[in-house]
């Protein structure tokens, strides 16, 4: 589901009037969002809240959406296994994932209906697809994100989980029954 999610999110972006019917506006987008040297550093700027300044890491709107969706499906049973870590990381590499698909100036959606016409149904978006490159496995690359998410400091972890419940509509003062701080 955080696939699809993530190519809901994107295409809603692109439904914004400066990206309507524009082709190299969604490739501008797209190579703007993964992730690049800056300053002669790695920088993912889809994780910032502020890709412009760099503020707000792991606070980016289209990342929170994602670990909202996962929390909605997962329910009461989701507090049971503590930090957001792989849940962050999901979020994080399918973004990434989607982000990809887009820098070829194809829509994502019509790329995947291409390779399930020509019978790559079951690995569409996979290394071996005849339609659609990557040169990445994404397992790997999700591990990245989650060992990133890992190493966060308690302080992000209460932003995120602040910016979750905001997100979700619970008030973030009662003691809610999603998170668990024994983790």
């Amino acid at each position: 589901m955080f696939g699809k999610d993530a190519l809901k999110i994107l295409e809603h972006h692109f439904k914004h009037p400066k990206f309507c019917h524009d082709l190299e506006a969604h490739i501008k987008f797209a190579h703007n969002h993964l992730p690049r040297k800056v300053n002669n550093q790695k920088c993912v700027p889809f994780i910032y809240a502020d890709i412009e300044a760099f503020k707000g890491a792991w606070l980016s709107p289209e990342l929170l959406e994602l670990v909202v969706g996962h929390i909605k499906r997962c329910g009461k049973a989701f507090g049971a296994f503590g930090k957001l870590i792989g849940a962050l990381g999901l979020a994080a590499a399918a973004y990434h994932c989607v982000l990809s698909l887009y820098t070829n100036g194809e829509s994502a959606k019509e790329v995947v209906k291409e390779a399930i016409c020509h019978g790559n149904s079951n690995n569409a978006g996979g290394k071996n697809s005849k339609n659609i490159n990557f040169d990445v496995a994404w397992g790997s690359v999700t591990m990245c994100y989650a060992e990133q998410a890992s190493g966060l400091p308690a302080s992000k972890w209460d932003s995120i989980k602040e910016a979750l419940l905001e997100l979700i509509g619970m008030d973030a003062r009662s003691d809610d029954e999603y998170y668990s701080d024994d983790a």
